[in-house]
Formats: structure tokens, sequence, C-alpha cells
């Protein structure tokens, strides 16, 4: 038997037209005319339309499927010779993507089976030595999670450079399980095991007028090097320690303008057929209802066939209520430093120094006095107060530092100071080890969720600022097939622990998604390398609003096998307690629920790994929520209790250990109570649980 002891740390889719054709493949790689007058003289939107599933004996036909999904479309379109259908979804969401105008998608909604359309959106991109922060280079991790060997990872996003070092080592052959294509033939094919391009919602929407110029080849090769970056952080060669022997599948659905949300859903389509194991998005989109959010539903759908879903929190920082991709089944990924510096150091004349960002360190540029003039040989840039003291390391012309906007502020102090002011820029190269880290990067979006507020979000938070990998040059540049890059963003963040889900998936190939994610959110660490509280932007203490349940760590979610399990079930009664209606349940999870027989669960009564909770006069200030852990692991002894404490809230376990046999659950409760005088505060914390060696960490956030 093992028996843990919980306790807490101070620290907080009727009619029917035989239309068959090729599937959905074949119908993507036809061409979209430039302008598609419509047959009323409308002007054309692309909608994605939900309606009842087919006939049980066309379920599993393609043709049978497109053709049912065909049989929505008013009858004078089948002769019109116009490719108006764009995707036949087969798992993403149970429906099409078309474009109508505004008097044929009336039509469309009088048709029986018809369930609900939306129109087509354009979302953004949210735009080394990170293994060594991430504490991957100690060989036990590497060797215990067999490298990510034989884990398929799915990336969503513009494509990739095949031929670029990080993707040309040799792999063994896919698993028997893998479905998928590469487009770029066998030769450019080995850890790049699937490669496909879905960007029939972007050129359509480029018709429409509602979209800049975008790349119109069909290979999913990468405009932009966005998509060549994420895809090198989360798995690659040993060129920069990702997942060294997980396999890539790359779905093209954005270009530089962004990517539409009929293309994502194709990609969901696509990546579920191909059998990946986990989804990396570096995509977001504002905040909506989930039945509304295709990409909430199509990562619900994916979730649903077992497939660990993973997207960007969001670049919208550092303002509160910005997050994206907040649902529950999901895990959202926020931003933050790291211990690494591509330092320039500012020095005054006055003997002050500065430590600084600049990616471009020239040689020639030496430690020289120059007066602080506008115009001149060199520049130091500062940021804005909103940016704090998060500085990007870019690439310049010039010689320059970028410095934050307190060091700016007290540069300007000495150049106002009535002496002949003058300073020099030192380009000290790459510094790592950095005390003071991490902070949370001023532009990675925070919580609370608007559509879900009592689910705990960010879940996590990964390096996010200054990340070095790979990146796609024109062909015929020098160095076109092996060049790197620095960008920031949430996106960058993001692929970092969809590495790591495919570390923790390779010896646990039978895990849930939750129960990975529970894995990475438990093992997480509010705690930076100075032994201090991650700090924010502006250098106070980060609350679980920035940071969710920490910054991920390698060694602790290797070693945890104390799990909260969800189920779809648990999902759908969650959804059943946001007063969502049958209709609206159905678009999400694709067949029929009648929430009036199920037992809704509450937001905070989710089995989440984290906690968020109201206290108020309408519950007395006190509010009890119950967890149920599950023992995937081996059996070993317990640790000692750590006092439950949060400022100015009590929280009170019971029973206070637990003792488990092998794949046994085990339930508990927590009380929160006010404790503290007054209203309206928050505060965050940690409950903890000393098993099996480690400790699972819950984070807490309390309002009362």
């Amino acid at each position: 038997m093992a028996s843990c002891v919980i306790s807490s740390v101070p620290i907080l889719l009727l009619h029917f037209i035989l239309f068959f054709s090729n599937r959905l493949v074949a119908v993507q790689t036809q061409e979209i005319p430039l302008a598609t007058p419509g047959s009323q003289g409308s002007r054309l939107t692309t909608y994605i339309i939900h309606v009842d599933a087919p006939p049980p004996h066309l379920r599993a036909d393609p043709e049978g499927r497109e053709a049912w999904h065909r049989s929505f479309l008013p009858v004078h379109l089948m002769d019109s010779g116009e490719q108006r259908l764009l995707y036949s979804y087969e798992h993403a969401i149970t429906g099409f993507a078309a474009r109508l105008t505004e008097e044929e998608l009336a039509v469309v909604r009088e048709m029986d089976g018809f369930l609900a359309a939306y129109p087509d959106e354009l979302i953004p991109l949210q735009t080394t030595h990170s293994p060594e922060y991430l504490k991957l280079q100690a060989s036990r991790v590497w060797n215990n999670s067999n490298y990510g060997e034989g884990v398929i990872i799915g990336v969503l996003d513009s494509g990739i450079n095949p031929d670029h070092p990080s993707f040309v080592c040799d792999l063994p052959p896919p698993p028997s399980t893998w479905k998928g294509q590469c487009d770029f033939g066998p030769d450019r094919c080995n850890r790049l095991i699937g490669a496909r391009g879905f960007t029939l919602g972007l050129r359509a929407m480029h018709a429409e007028g509602l979209a800049g110029e975008i790349s119109l080849g069909k290979a999913p090769f990468d405009p932009t090097g966005h998509g060549t970056h994420v895809a090198s952080t989360a798995a690659g060669c040993f060129v920069d320690a990702a997942a060294a022997s997980a396999y890539l599948s790359v779905y093209k659905v954005c270009d530089s303008v962004g990517c539409t949300k009929s293309d994502i859903l194709v990609g969901f389509d696509a990546a579920i057929s191909d059998r990946v194991h986990v989804a990396s998005l570096s995509i977001g989109t504002s905040s909506s209802d989930f039945y509304s959010d295709m990409v909430a539903v199509g990562g619900f759908r994916a979730m649903e066939e077992g497939i660990f879903v993973i997207y960007a929190a969001g670049n919208y920082g550092p303002s509160p209520h910005t997050l994206s991709n907040d649902s529950p089944w999901q895990l959202t990924v926020g931003a933050t430093t790291m211990d690494r510096s591509i330092r320039a150091t500012v020095g005054l004349g006055n003997g002050l120094e500065f430590y600084s960002e600049s990616l471009h360190q020239p040689g020639y540029f030496g430690p020289t006095q120059r007066p602080l003039v506008l115009g001149g040989s060199s520049m130091i840039l500062a940021d804005t107060v909103r940016e704090g003291n998060t500085t990007l390391a870019e690439a310049h012309v010039l010689p320059v530092s970028r410095v934050s906007s307190y060091v700016g502020l007290a540069i300007k102090q000495y150049i106002t100071s009535g002496s002949n002011a003058t300073a020099t820029i030192v380009f000290n190269g790459t510094v790592t080890e950095e005390q003071l880290t991490p902070a949370v990067a001023y532009f990675s979006s925070r919580g609370p969720s608007i559509r879900s507020p009592g689910i705990l979000k960010p879940d996590i938070v990964a390096p996010g600022v200054n990340i070095l990998a790979a990146w796609p040059t024109p062909v015929g540049t020098p160095d076109a097939q092996s060049s790197f890059f620095v960008i920031s963003g949430t996106s960058m963040a993001t692929p970092h622990v969809s590495g790591m889900a495919a570390l923790i998936k390779s010896p646990h190939p039978t895990w849930s998604p939750a129960a990975i994610k529970s894995m990475l959110m438990t093992s997480a660490n509010q705690v930076g390398n100075a032994g201090k509280r991650i700090e924010d932007h502006l250098g106070n203490p980060a609350s679980g609003f920035d940071v969710g349940a920490g910054k991920v760590d390698a060694r602790g979610a290797i070693d945890t096998s104390v799990v909260y399990e969800i189920t779809s079930s648990d999902y759908i009664a969650y959804l059943c307690s946001l007063g969502y209606t049958r209709l609206q349940i159905l678009i999400m999870v694709g067949h029929d629920v009648n929430c009036s027989s199920v037992i809704s669960i509450k937001e905070d009564e989710l089995n989440y790994p984290t906690f968020r909770i109201s206290l108020n006069a309408a519950n007395n200030f006190r509010r009890e929520v119950t967890r149920t852990l599950t023992n995937l692991g081996p059996l070993e002894t317990s640790r000692t209790t750590l006092n439950p404490e949060f400022v100015g809230v009590s929280a009170t376990v019971l029973p206070a250990t637990l003792t488990f046999s092998s794949g046994e659950k085990k339930q508990y409760t927590v009380t929160f109570a006010k404790s503290g005088a007054g209203t309206g505060f928050t505060v965050s914390g940690l409950l903890g649980w000393p098993c099996n060696g480690t400790i699972l960490r819950n984070a807490a956030v309390v309002s009362y």
C-alpha cells in the first residue's frame, strides 16, 4: 500500500442527393477562383455549419458523408461549377464548411437536420538553452521518458521547412497506428512523418477581401517561419535538445495573415484520423462561449479520441481577462522568461551599469564612451512601462541595447542631470544561470477566464521569451537550410510543453490526456531560481492568474504517478452546469445530451488539478469542494503533513492521509473559509500531496 498525505505550502449532424466525390483531401486541392460571384448577387461568406450526423450506413464512408453534407446546399449550386463546399468534416465537428450568400444560408437554415452556422474567422498566430532550464539535462529524465520514442506530435501551424537539420535525423518507422501522409515525399520525410496543407478557408477569406496576401502554394511549406520554429521546439534532432525521439506531423492551417477556424477544424480532422498523440497549437482566439468557439469544439473532439491538446494562452497581457483557449479539456500555456540572456551592458558616464538584451552582437563596437544624443552610431531602446522588466532580444542594423522601462527612466534622468552625458554598450554574448528568473512575460495573457471563471487559467507557464529554434530562410541565400532565430510569444512557450507531454506519453502510452495534464500541472513549480516566488513583469509576486499551476518542470512530471482523472462524461456534466442548451451541447459533443438526467458538475467541483474558489455572502464565505486522486504508479510510502494556510483564508483537508492500492481511486474534501477581515481580496496559494517521493502541488486562487 502507498499512502499520500495532503498538505499545503503557505505560498500559495431530409433530403438526399447522391453526389459522390473524392475525399476531403481531394476537395482541398482544388483551386478557388479569386473572385466568385454569388448566385443571388450577394457577397459570399464562409460558414462553419453544424448538422445532424449522417445516417449510420454513411458515417464510415467518406463519400457518403460528403454527399450528406452536400445535400444541405441549395439545389442550384450542384450544377453551377462553383466550389462551395470547402470541407466535409469527419471528426472535429458534425458538419461542414461552405461558402454561401446570406440568401443561400437562409435556405440551408430551413432544412431538416440543420443545427447552427457560424461565420469563419481569422485567428492570429501567437508569436537553445531551454532544455537545461526545464531540467531536461538530467539523464534520468531523458532515459525514463525514452526520449519521447513512439509519440507523434501534431503541430497545427503555418507549415514547416522539411530540409532544416532539426528534422533530417533518422528515426525508426512510425508506429503501426499511424495513418497519415507526408506530402513532401519520402526523401524529405523521416522524423517528419506527416505534412499536409489545409488553407481553403484562408483562400476563401482572401477572395472575400477579408485577408491580405497569402501563400497560395499547395505544399505545406512554411512562408512565415512560425511553424518551423514551434515544431523544432516541440521535437527534433539533437540540435536544440527537443523531444529527440518523437515524430512530427505538421498540418499547415495558417499563413502570415493568420489561421481560419475552418482550416483549423480540418487540421484537427486530419490529426485525429492520422492518430497523433499530442496536438500543439500556438494559436489564439478571442474568448466566446465554448459551443461557438470552433477551436474549443475541435479540441474537445480530439480529447475524446485520446489526443492531448495544448494551446497558447495568447499575447494580450498584461491586463486581466485576456486569455485565449481557456476550455478545461485543453492545456493553456503562458510565457515566462528563463535564465538565459543575450546580454548587452549599458555603461553610463557616471559609472552606473545596466544589463539589457540584444540579438545583434557586433564585434566591432568597442567599449568607448559616446555622447548620449539624438542620432548617432548606436541606440539605447527603452521599453514602455506596460512592458515592465520584460526585455526582448531583437535583431537591429545598428548596435542596439534594449533596456527595461525602469532602466530607461534612470538613463533619462542622467541625461537631464546637466552633465555631458555619455554611455557605452558592451556586448557580452549569451549569459546563462541568471538568478532572478523566471518572470512572467508582459505579453502573456492573464486570467481569470471570462467564460468559465471557476476554472483557474492559464494552466501552466513555460519559457516563451527570446527562444532560439529553427528558422527557414529563402532558398538560395547563405545557410538557407540551417538558420536559427530568436523570437518570443506564448507560441514559443506552447511547444516546450508539447515536447514535455511527449516525454510523459512515451513510457505511459495508455494514459489519458487528463492524466498527462495532471502530471504536468501538479509537478509545476511556483518558485524561481533564487528561491523566491515567480515574479510578474513588474517584479511583484506572480498570482495564480499569471502562472496557473506554475512553471513546467520535467523531473517532477516524470516522477509523478498520482493523478486527477477527468472523463468526457465529466466535461459534459460541467457543460450542463454552465447552463448551455441541449442544442449547444449537441454542437459541442456531437451527440444528444439531456442535462435534466445528468448530475451536473460545477466549475470548482470539476476534478481539476487546481482550485478557483469564490467565497461570498451567498455561501457564508465557506466553500467545500471534492477531488479524486487515482494512483497509476508504484507503491511507496508517504511523507509528513504540512499545515494548510492562506492569507485571510483557512483550508481544511479531510482526510489528511490517503492510502492507495495500485490503480485505486481515493477522494478528499477541502473546505475553504474566510478567516481574515474585510472583503474584496483575492489570494493565491498551494495545497500539496507529499507522495511517492514527490510533492503533488495544487495551485489555488481564492476570492473573498
